[in-house]
């Protein structure tokens, strides 16, 4: 999954031992995350995708029913923010572009009186880190499940890991959301929530030195994993089998701001049986994969989520701009 006008994806036949030196000397930065599972979908979400369902969708011949696996799946990574540094876990983001934390002064949070339990992937205290600087810029973001982020723009330093950092990365500070999690997306410079496009932390790894290619390659693990890691610069070919394969992504208006690929034909097969595959070339549906929210679209009809299995062999993802 990735920045590229091209997509490259391995089916992942097990899970093989990480490379060692992973740093940037060698123009990679490897990072790890939680797997959080079975977290339920809110409320909100529920009734969105409900009111999203077109009135003619019914069963239709050879249709089937299978319980969908990893519906309730996300990935948190951690990040240490400024000086004196905060530590805050935030949720990988393959379907945006904007990294934003939760400001310790966010009053929808216990703390303050409000009813959400920020502290839980933590908070940054922009008032208290001697190297934030205020851009005044103002930030606001929305997902399809209706929670929101607003505050400001800002840059500071960011530690990926123990030993490497970022200096004056720009960011957003979520000084009122009714999120309990700061975002941290990944996606094409198209996706940036601002009128103005900025230098996201993915370019900046490269800017900075860190990496040598705009691209990352996502690890998930297997089904029972609690953990799993994003390459950032490269591919760990140690992590699948088999050869890596080229699909070109889908348009949007003329342009590629999503990682979709075309969906031709979708396969199922039972245990100790024969598959069998049902056609969707005349659907024009497409595969959007998101760490974030898992989705078929199509142009004719509401984007549908949650409707897949995410544990599909589509690991790892990997691509790149150059």
């Amino acid at each position: 999954m990735l920045f590229s006008r091209s997509f490259t994806l391995a089916f992942a036949a097990s899970a093989f031992a990480s490379l060692p030196g992973f740093g940037s000397s060698d123009g990679f930065v490897k990072m790890e995350f939680d797997i959080l599972k079975d977290l339920g979908l809110s409320t909100s979400l529920n009734d969105f995708i409900t009111s999203l369902l077109p009135e003619n969708l019914s069963a239709r011949d050879n249709s089937g029913s299978a319980p969908l696996i990893n519906e309730r799946t996300f990935y948190v990574s951690k990040l240490s923010i400024g000086n004196p540094a905060s530590e805050v876990e935030v949720l990988l983001d393959t379907g945006s572009s904007d990294l934003w934390v939760m400001s310790s002064r966010n009053p929808q949070c216990k703390d303050n009186g409000g009813s959400i339990d920020c502290e839980q992937y933590g908070t940054y205290n922009e008032t208290a880190s001697t190297t934030f600087k205020n851009n005044h810029t103002n930030f606001y973001i929305q997902y399809l499940d209706k929670t929101y982020a607003n505050g400001t723009w800002g840059t500071d330093q960011i530690a990926l890991t123990d030993s490497l950092k970022l200096k004056d990365a720009s960011f957003a500070v979520a000084e009122d959301s009714d999120s309990n999690v700061g975002v941290f997306g990944i996606g094409f410079i198209e996706l940036e929530s601002g009128s103005e496009k900025y230098i996201n932390v993915p370019a900046l790894m490269k800017q900075q030195g860190l990496i040598n290619k705009v691209a990352y390659s996502l690890y998930l693990g297997s089904m029972e994993s609690n953990k799993g890691n994003i390459l950032f610069g490269g591919v760990d070919h140690a992590k699948y089998s088999g050869d890596l394969k080229e699909i070109d992504i889908s348009s949007q208006d003329g342009k590629y701001p999503y990682l979709q690929i075309p969906l031709t034909q979708i396969s199922v097969q039972k245990e100790s049986s024969s598959s069998k595959a049902f056609d969707a070339k005349d659907s024009k549906f497409s595969q959007s994969f998101s760490t974030r929210d898992s989705e078929i679209t199509s142009p004719s009809t509401p984007t549908v989520h949650q409707l897949y299995l995410t544990s599909v062999l589509l690991y790892p993802f990997f691509s790149t701009i150059s």
